[in-house]
């Protein structure tokens, strides 16, 4: 047959094939973002929702890169601060409530220990969340969520061994 060097899409439909007439399918181009979204965020509903999206992504692709800029695109979207102290407060809520097991819980515990490092995240932003919203309605939660302590504790514990909380 006949035998010639390189790639090319050869075959049906491609230069030289006997396809259908279809053109041969181009490069698929690197992935790139879509323009940052830029409008800001007014309601607690909102901001839980952006941060579980962060989190979310965080757990499957475990992408440093990527997680900061997601942070870095939601900051200017609301006031000074909020958004870090957002960013703490949900997660934790993550961590008590809705995260599968250990693992992912380590997971958001790695995820604000590289925000920290990276200075997207200060101590400041865990005394709220950590204080006043977490500890204050744990006895509330337990009763729906019976590991609620030691769900907390595993993201805490890892906190802890930095001096954040």
């Amino acid at each position: 047959g006949d035998v010639r060097g390189g790639g090319g899409a050869g075959g049906r439909g491609g230069p030289g094939g006997r396809g259908g007439g279809q053109a041969a399918t181009p490069p698929t181009p690197p992935m790139q973002r879509a323009a940052a979204d830029t409008t800001p965020i007014k309601s607690r509903d909102e901001w839980k929702r952006k941060v579980m999206a962060l989190v979310d992504e965080w757990l499957e692709l475990k992408s440093e890169e990527e997680a900061e800029l997601t942070f870095t695109e939601l900051r200017p979207r609301g006031k000074p601060g909020e958004a870090a102290d957002n960013m703490v407060e949900f997660a934790l809520e993550k961590v008590m409530e809705n995260c599968k097991n250990d693992g992912e819980r380590l997971g958001v515990a790695q995820l604000l220990i590289i925000m920290i490092n990276s200075g997207n995240l200060a101590p400041v932003n865990f005394d709220g969340p950590v204080y006043m919203s977490a500890v204050e309605y744990l006895s509330d939660l337990v009763i729906d969520i019976p590991t609620i302590f030691s769900n907390l504790a595993i993201v805490l514990a890892e906190l802890i061994k930095i001096d954040v909380v």
